[in-house]
């Protein structure tokens, strides 16, 4: 920091240490893992979800909005 005027502050150039650097790696993993099945599945998927399961397990309500008005 070069001057005294009262505007500027000290710049701290912080690096990534070797551990965070590790765990910043294993989140952009972790979110690239999550959202692959969503990709490989979409396909797969029905134009209606069910929003609501039964006590014996069945749906029992569907959404109102077709996932194809989305994409």
């Amino acid at each position: 920091m070069t001057g005294n005027a009262p505007n500027q502050r000290p710049v701290i150039s912080l690096g990534l240490s070797p551990v965070l650097l590790a765990v910043e790696l294993a989140g952009a993993i972790a979110i690239l893992v999550s959202i692959l099945p969503i990709v490989q599945f979409w396909a797969v998927l029905p134009d209606r979800i069910p929003i609501h399961f039964g006590l014996g397990g069945q749906p029992d309500a569907l959404g109102d909005i077709a996932l194809s008005a989305y994409f």
